[in-house]
C-alpha cells in the first residue's frame, strides 16, 4: 500500500478507537471495528501545489462488506502541506465526520447525534423513503450565515421530486451533494448517486438559489436512503 494512503487509513484507526470503535489497520483497508467491514481506498489522485509546497488528494472510497461486495462509494479531497497530510484531512474531514455518520446505524453501529432520520410526516420527507442525513460540512469565512440560509432552504426541497421520479424506490441508494459558489462567477455542483455521477441532480442543485453572499462558499452533505418497506 501507498505509503500516503496507509498513513490516512491508520488516522481513520486511530480516531475510531478514540470513540470506542475496535479498528485496526489491515493489509489494503482500515477495518472499522464492526463486523469485518472495512474502509478502502480504490482510487487516489494528487494534485501539487504551484510552488510544490503543499498537495492536494482525491480519493475515491467505499465500505468492503464481506470478501468483494463494495458500498458507499464516495470521491473525497482535501488539501495538506504533504500527501501523507492531504490524504488524512480528506479522510478525516470529509469521510469520517461527513460520510460515515449516516451509515454507522445500518452496519451496526450508533446513531449520531448529528444523524438526522426523516420519515413519513417530517417536513423534509422524500416518498418513499427514510433518509439517514449526515451532517451538512460548509466552507466560507461567514459559515453562520450560511449554516442559517442551508436551514432554511435545505437542498432535499430542491431534489426530492427527482428523487421520486427517477431513482429506482425498491432499492436501498447513497447520494452526495456539494455545491460550491463565489460571486466571482465560479460556481460548480456535484451530485454522486450510488457513487455514480448523476447530472440530472447536479444540475437541480445548480438551480438552488443561493442567498447573495461574498467570496467563496462550499455545501457538501452525504445521505443514505432505504425504502420503506426495506
Amino acid at each position: 500500500m501507498d505509503a500516503s494512503l496507509e498513513a490516512g487509513l491508520r488516522a481513520v484507526v486511530g480516531h475510531l478507537r478514540l470513540d470506542g470503535f475496535n479498528a485496526r489497520i489491515g493489509e489494503d483497508c482500515a477495518y472499522l471495528g464492526i463486523g469485518e467491514i472495512a474502509l478502502v481506498i480504490t482510487w487516489s489522485q494528487f494534485q501539487p501545489s504551484p510552488s510544490g509546497s503543499a498537495y492536494s488528494a482525491a480519493l475515491e472510497v467505499a465500505l468492503r462488506v464481506g470478501k468483494d461486495a463494495l458500498l458507499f462509494q464516495d470521491v473525497v479531497a482535501n488539501p495538506g502541506m504533504s500527501k501523507e497530510e492531504a490524504v488524512s484531512n480528506a479522510l478525516l474531514n470529509v469521510w469520517l465526520h461527513g460520510d460515515l455518520p449516516p451509515i454507522l446505524p445500518l452496519i451496526g453501529g450508533p446513531l449520531l447525534p448529528n444523524v438526522q432520520v426523516l420519515r413519513k410526516g417530517d417536513t423534509l420527507y422524500c416518498s418513499p423513503w427514510v433518509i439517514y442525513s449526515g451532517p451538512c460540512q460548509y466552507g466560507g469565512s461567514q459559515c453562520e450565515d450560511f449554516m442559517r440560509f442551508i436551514q432554511e432552504q435545505p437542498p432535499l426541497l430542491t431534489i426530492r421530486e427527482l428523487l421520486a421520479r427517477e431513482v429506482d424506490p425498491k432499492q436501498f441508494h447513497w447520494i452526495k451533494l456539494f455545491r460550491s459558489r463565489s460571486i466571482h462567477g465560479f460556481d460548480e455542483a456535484d451530485f454522486l448517486l450510488d457513487g455514480e455521477p448523476f447530472e440530472l441532480g447536479a444540475s437541480a442543485l445548480m438551480n438552488w438559489d443561493w442567498l447573495g453572499m461574498y467570496k467563496r462558499y462550499s455545501f457538501r452533505q452525504f445521505m443514505v436512503l432505504l425504502p420503506e418497506d426495506f
